[in-house]
């Protein structure tokens, strides 16, 4: 595998420095690897087993249980096409929002003002209060309905547009 991944820089222009590092679950070991070493990013390629979004969901798990403070990190998958990547921010960040998204936030900032809000109102206090109104709708035994209007925004914006989304990161 090394001589594969020397192959491959060489073949990029790029220099690299091989570590093998010893551990019980090569996830945390990624990570707790990349803090140490205070890198921003960690690169890999495709599992042959797992979907993009699975391997972000294991790495991102594996951030979730570094010590605080964690350090801000992004994971790129390379797909099988080494001109397509896709990427993952770890822990909190800001969202990446869609354009409709923008566009709803401030219709929902224009009718606040309108009725009365104050021209103190912000952007962002907007989605502060869909957020935390969202927080109450999950913690509610009525969460139902939110994980079905979830579920069809997922589907909606479907693996397509989110890839594409995640390759011009």
């Amino acid at each position: 595998m090394f001589s594969r991944v020397v192959t491959l820089a060489e073949k990029a222009g790029k220099h690299v420095e091989l570590l093998a590092v010893p551990g019980i679950n090569p996830w945390t070991a990624l990570v707790q690897t990349a803090a140490m070493l205070e890198t921003s990013r960690i690169v890999m390629g495709l599992s042959p087993t797992m979907s993009p979004a699975e391997q972000g969901r294991m790495v991102g798990d594996a951030w979730e249980q570094l010590a605080k403070p964690r350090p801000s990190l992004s994971l790129e998958i390379v797909m099988p096409d080494p001109s397509q990547s896709m990427f993952f921010n770890l822990g909190p960040h800001p969202p990446r929002l869609w354009p409709e998204d923008v566009e709803l936030t401030h219709r929902l900032w224009l009718d606040l003002v309108d009725k009365g809000a104050g021209h103190e109102l912000r952007h962002r206090d907007v989605v502060s209060v869909a957020l935390q109104r969202l927080q109450r709708d999950i913690q509610s035994n009525e969460n139902g309905e939110v994980l079905e209007v979830v579920a069809a925004t997922v589907k909606a914006h479907g693996p397509q547009k989110i890839a594409a989304a995640q390759e011009t990161a």
